[in-house]
């Protein structure tokens, strides 16, 4: 039986500062992937540590926000950021526990295997994407920081 308690209406939240951008953009379809597709494909890489193969899959002014970090921007800031989390990988494996779809916004449940700075590392990981035009437009990821710390440090991008 489903979980009723307290459903009742959220408030409205602001939009997201790229909100205004994505209104203008074509949603998903246009192209041969799904969003589905799109979010699987992004993830799969990572367990070869391929930065072209991860950041492909974003769109060229892209938001990745890893929440408790903060967002990177555009394909430079995000290949920046990729490749100072990869240079730091021994290993990876994304374990995909949870995926919704609702048209172009992707939710995944996840458990994020690394071996980071030669420590593994089981990040728990909510992750919501927004896809258009066959390419990741946003992705924001929300995780313990507390936890991720103890791995990574306070700057798991290089500087």
């Amino acid at each position: 039986m489903p979980h009723t308690a307290g459903t009742a209406a959220l408030p409205k939240q602001p939009e997201p500062e790229h909100a205004m951008l994505m209104s203008t953009m074509k949603p998903e379809g246009s192209g041969t992937l799904t969003a589905e597709e799109v979010v699987r494909g992004e993830l799969d890489p990572w367990s070869r540590l391929d930065v072209d193969e991860i950041v492909s899959f974003f769109a060229p002014d892209a938001v990745w926000d890893n929440v408790p970090i903060g967002p990177v921007t555009g394909h430079d800031e995000i290949r920046k950021a990729v490749a100072g989390w990869v240079s730091r990988m021994q290993s990876g494996n994304i374990e995909i526990l949870n995926l919704a779809v609702a048209g172009s916004v992707v939710l995944t449940e996840r458990i994020d295997h690394f071996v980071f700075d030669s420590h593994n590392h089981d990040a728990r990981v909510m992750g919501a994407f927004e896809v258009y035009e066959g390419k990741i437009a946003a992705w924001r990821d929300y995780f313990d920081m507390g936890a991720a710390r103890e791995v990574f440090g306070d700057k798991p991008y290089p500087a």
